[in-house]
């Protein structure tokens, strides 16, 4: 079905919500990409292209402009629920040949109605956990805490006071302390 008037297309149904909008009332609904080819460099893909401005005309995006957002909605009984999505944002400043990005996972709670950021990949290569800017290649947040850094490994309690932590310059290893002598 092609609704000309609101630029929409429907498959399977007359009604269409969205640009393409596919409604498959069978349990093998899954959508495939198929491809064949002579190289192996050729992988089927799945892209999106994401721009301020229009079409013809394209804009910069900006800082923590959406790229792409796949999300996983699922129906409790009254309504359609978010209960899982992964984001592609632009995370920093764009400009000539430099595109900063960052993904981020959500997912909503059992017993929740809105989804929150568990993780993030920023554009340094950091992974945050529960947290939204991780300093470090891997930033944990939580009741039991550890951060690895390009040299040091920690692991802390809430109160930031450090229960274990190895130098990585020196090989040092603190019990309490960020500063071991030996």
């Amino acid at each position: 079905f092609v609704d000309a008037k609101n630029q929409r297309v429907g498959i399977g149904t007359s009604t269409p919500q969205s640009v393409l909008h596919l409604s498959i009332n069978q349990s093998d609904a899954d959508f495939r990409i198929y491809s064949s080819h002579t190289s192996g460099n050729q992988d089927p893909g799945f892209t999106a292209y994401s721009s301020r401005g229009t079409i013809v005309s394209p804009a910069l995006v900006g800082s923590s402009d959406r790229l792409l957002d796949i999300i996983g909605w699922g129906y409790d009984g009254s309504a359609y629920r978010i209960g899982a999505r992964i984001r592609f944002d632009v995370d920093g400043t764009p400009g000539a040949s430099d595109m900063p990005g960052r993904i981020v996972f959500l997912t909503t709670a059992d017993g929740g109605t809105t989804n929150g950021e568990r993780m993030r990949i920023d554009n340094a290569g950091n992974i945050g956990i529960a947290t939204t800017s991780p300093s470090s290649r891997l930033h944990v947040v939580g009741s039991n805490l550890f951060n690895i850094t390009s040299n040091d490994f920690e692991i802390r309690n809430t109160s930031t006071s450090n229960l274990f932590f190895v130098n990585g310059a020196t090989g040092y290893v603190g019990i309490g302390t960020t500063a071991p002598s030996q």
